[in-house]
């Protein structure tokens, strides 16, 4: 017994022995597989970062690139966009001046600043869309007289018109400006230049703007760019004006979409704001220029621009005739294959604003490229119970760029009016495709779209599931307010409702 016992454990022992002699070969094979593979992996790592910056700038069509959405006319027919961020270069900045000031204390500042800034568009229903008023870009009657109270004076105090007079052509002689360059409308313009806005930036302001609202301009003028660019890919701009710019939010996205542009040009008239633009923008854009008024840019070489923004300024200007003025002179320094864009807030008041300059340049023989399919008078402007405002998401601040509550959102979302002109009448791809106006409703088997037509009328139809893929029934799932509808009429059904049964009767 003694001598089979040992006879087994010297076989376990051999083939203990066997086993790991087997099991240190295999690893020795996978270590110089592995080594083999990391070799070549060292000269693919190139064509892979390649690989991913193509995704990245793709992100777009992989999200709608589904088993029964693979079209390059569904991509065209989608203006939404994920939620976009600012530039890197942009947010080292924004740390560099946060920093600077106590997170609590701008916080509140920063709320104090929405206050104030709803107070210009918030006051206002959409019933004043259709009361008549005497002049364009007025406010009616009521809004005026509370603004006048709780917002900041009209004007400047101790100044007269004399006085006013007197710095322009002071300011004039010091340039050596030629006065023929300068049209009746920047003249008139000039002597506005010296009254107050609604809001008085100073330096507590302006940083509370950089924190509030600078995110959401620059998600909307991405959304607006993208749109133009879309829809008019031979649109190929050398330069760019923006009027009452701010800190240059809309320069940094003609420059995100037109990286070969030099010509870039901000008006502003606020010295804070012009600091602080300067500050920002100098690593992001080098060639930038910051003027205090339309007036200053005579210095250029060029008197026309190919690409003309006035964001959010508007509701800022009190009085209804500098708000004409701003809008003519820019009217007149668009070349002839240049595209002009009027943004607002999307409220009743910003859509008031949108709509009067609509009527004036249709009045002046231009074109309408963006967002509408027509040419004509805008439909919702006759109702007044309802008014045309498109939305985009943007991404709040990061942690280490400015503190926030757990309870605040990363995601936000801004709305906005616009609207795109140009003196050239452009041929857009999809302009025969009326634009759905606002989200659709979704109901058991069948969804509800409002659109508007490429005739100029409002039309409410139903895409029920018997439509199936030739309908867009599966389509319009993805589909959300500003986006166009390719598909044709159909009735609500279109094999008709079933005959039921009749039930059987017992005897």
């Amino acid at each position: 017994m003694i001598i089979l016992r040992a006879s087994f454990q010297f076989a376990r022992r051999v083939k203990q022995l066997k086993t790991s002699l087997i099991n240190d070969e295999k690893k020795q094979d996978i270590d110089k597989i592995s080594e083999g593979f990391k070799e070549s992996k060292k000269g693919d790592d190139k064509e892979e970062i390649k690989q991913n910056q193509q995704n990245l700038d793709n992100v777009q069509k992989k999200v709608f690139e589904k088993k029964f959405i693979k079209s390059s006319e569904f991509l065209m027919a989608c203006s939404h966009q994920p939620a976009l961020s600012l530039p890197e270069e942009i947010l080292k900045k924004a740390r560099k001046v946060f920093s600077k000031y106590p997170p609590d204390e701008l916080r509140e500042a920063s709320y104090k600043y929405m206050r104030m800034y709803q107070l210009l568009h918030a006051l206002e229903k959409p019933l004043s869309i259709t009361i008549k008023r005497n002049n364009l870009f007025e406010n009616p009657e009521n809004l005026q007289k509370l603004t006048e109270k709780k917002v900041i004076h009209l004007y400047k105090k101790g100044t007269s018109e004399q006085e006013l007079l007197d710095k322009i052509f002071e300011r004039r002689q010091k340039k050596d400006l030629s006065l023929d360059r300068l049209n009746s409308a920047e003249q008139k313009l000039e002597e506005f230049h010296n009254f107050a806005s609604a809001i008085d930036y100073d330096q507590i302001l302006t940083v509370s703007y950089f924190l509030r609202k600078v995110p959401g301009s620059f998600a909307v003028s991405q959304k607006i760019m993208q749109e133009i660019q879309k829809r008019n890919p031979n649109f190929n701009p050398q330069s760019m004006l923006d009027y009452g710019s701010g800190i240059g939010t809309w320069a940094w996205s003609f420059k995100k979409l037109y990286p070969d542009v030099k010509n870039i040009v901000c008006v502003e008239p606020n010295l804070y704001m012009r600091k602080l633009g300067k500050f920002v923008s100098q690593d992001y854009i080098k060639d930038i220029k910051f003027y205090e008024s339309l007036s200053h840019t005579l210095e250029l070489s060029y008197d026309y621009f190919d690409f003309i923004s006035i964001a959010f300024v508007l509701e800022e200007i009190n009085h209804p005739e500098a708000r004409f003025l701003a809008l003519q002179s820019l009217w007149a320094k668009l070349s002839e294959n240049g595209i002009m864009i009027l943004a607002c807030p999307g409220s009743p008041t910003g859509f008031r604003f949108i709509n009067d300059f609509r009527e004036w340049i249709l009045k002046q023989k231009g074109f309408i490229v963006a967002p509408c399919q027509h040419q004509q008078t805008c439909p919702m402007a006759k109702e007044g119970f309802q008014w045309c405002h498109f939305k985009q998401m943007f991404t709040a601040w990061p942690k280490d760029v400015f503190p926030k509550y757990i309870y605040e959102n990363t995601a936000v979302t801004e709305k906005f009016s616009y609207l795109a002109v140009s003196k050239k009448n452009w041929i857009q791809e999809g302009q025969e495709w009326p634009r759905i106006t606002f989200d659709p409703l979704k109901r058991g088997k069948h969804l509800i779209l409002d659109m508007c037509t490429e005739q100029g009328k409002l039309e409410r139809r139903i895409i029920a599931k018997s439509h199936g893929k030739e309908g867009g029934y599966y389509e319009a799932k993805h589909l959300n307010g500003g986006d166009l509808w390719r598909f044709p009429k159909l009735p609500p059904s279109k094999v008709g409702k079933k005959r039921r049964k009749q039930p059987v009767k017992i005897l």
